[in-house]
């Protein structure tokens, strides 16, 4: 698992490159056609100096012979912009469930004044933690308080859809998965569409 880890962060964008130890397997199977021996050796953390190779895979039709290193790549800044997208439109969407379960809540009296004493109490208690902290991991908490199940809200709850909200929502989601995805390499194992 370590050399496929280390042969994943040392390649190349839109190549395969495998170990020595896989190519010897390749040449012995007659197959060392298949392979194009790297000009350098690889540093690989943890295992030092390596020889690698990449694979040549090549397709023949009536168009001819072409390395897979030379196809066209797809566009990946198109597909992160949709895969940005999609996270947004998916965390809306439990957003916007959010805000209807809190609406049906806020028209049950009972539940709005229940819900007041218990966001009272834990702001209380969280003014009094901040008061003695010095930086940000003294605010976390090992347990969080849930709210409980009310048939009744759920039953009084509007269409998730039919919630509006802020445009500003959008834009700070938007920001803040594109700022997660941003943190990602330009790896095929360790991308942000595998995360």
């Amino acid at each position: 698992m370590n050399t496929a880890a280390r042969m994943e962060s040392t390649s190349q964008p839109g190549r395969i490159q495998c170990s020595e130890e896989t190519a010897e397997l390749l040449i012995s199977s007659g197959k060392a056609d298949w392979l194009i021996k790297r000009e350098s050796k690889v540093s690989a953390k943890g295992k030092g100096e390596l020889q690698t190779y990449f694979l040549n895979v090549s397709s023949k039709g009536s168009q001819g012979s072409a390395s897979f290193h030379e196809m066209e790549v797809p566009d990946q800044e198109a597909s992160r912009q949709r895969l940005i997208e999609w996270n947004v439109q998916s965390m809306l969407a439990i957003l916007k469930q959010i805000v209807a379960r809190r609406m049906a809540a806020a028209a049950s009296k009972s539940v709005v004044h229940e819900s007041f004493k218990v966001v009272k109490s834990r702001t209380a208690s969280i003014d009094a933690s901040l008061a003695d902290t010095k930086n940000t991991i003294d605010e976390v908490v090992e347990i969080i308080t849930l709210p409980k199940y009310k048939s009744k809200v759920v039953a009084k709850q509007e269409d998730p859809d039919s919630v509006k909200l802020y445009p500003d929502v959008k834009k700070q989601l938007h920001a803040f998965v594109s700022a997660i995805a941003e943190g990602y390499r330009d790896n095929h194992f360790h991308n942000f569409e595998h995360a």
